[in-house]
């Protein structure tokens, strides 16, 4: 547990998720507030090779910031760990964007490393099975996920579609009765079931 910073979408990607004409969005720590992580211990023999790698890979712009900070383990003990920190002052540092900002950047970003809502859906996907919900990341990994838009879509066309069924089953009703008085005058329970059931039936997620 890291005081003092918190997991943000707040990095403008030029390379690894996006170029610097069409950029994605990535994560990086932000000031304020708590992240809850992983951290790793690796050998003093090792030390060098890991840090060399570690700027490689995070480093390919210098957006972040190289920091020993103090985190607090999972057992109690407190102990400095090397994190790397957004840089507010570079020009690929993106704040905290609406919402849909942040899904427009990352549906169409694409870089070196992959795909940008890949990115996305793989880091919810594994902060989830280290018992780690983030409702940010959550959210845009609902809207990501295959599938998503197209469900989106069915929803918005079912329900005047069921309000048309509704009507035309209604009317055809009405008419019955006013030719012959003997049939029963129409009831909306029915035809408010059949477009429930016609509604449900179609946005069935996909």
């Amino acid at each position: 547990r890291l005081h003092g910073y918190h997991r943000s979408l707040c990095i403008f990607s030029h390379v690894h998720r996006g170029t610097p004409d069409r950029p994605g969005l990535v994560l990086g720590l932000d000031r304020g507030g708590i992240c809850r992580g992983l951290a790793f211990r690796v050998t003093a023999a090792r030390a060098q090779e890991t840090v060399d790698y570690l700027r490689a890979r995070e480093q390919a712009t210098a957006v972040y910031l190289e920091r020993w900070l103090p985190v607090r383990l999972g057992d109690g003990r407190n102990v400095t760990a090397l994190v790397y920190i957004a840089d507010r002052k570079h020009l690929q540092y993106a704040g905290r964007l609406p919402r849909e900002q942040q899904l427009e950047l990352v549906r169409h970003g694409r870089g070196s490393s992959g795909e940008n809502p890949d990115y996305v859906l793989l880091t919810d996907e594994h902060l989830r099975k280290m018992g780690i919900f983030d409702p940010v990341l959550a959210g845009l990994a609902q809207a990501l996920a295959p599938g998503a838009s197209m469900t989106g879509a069915l929803v918005a066309l079912a329900v005047p579609f069921a309000g048309a069924t509704n009507w035309v089953l209604l009317q055809h009703l009405h008419q019955r009765h006013a030719a012959d008085p003997s049939v029963q005058e129409p009831d909306m329970l029915p035809a408010v079931l059949i477009g429930a059931l016609l509604s449900a039936t179609v946005t069935l997620p996909m």
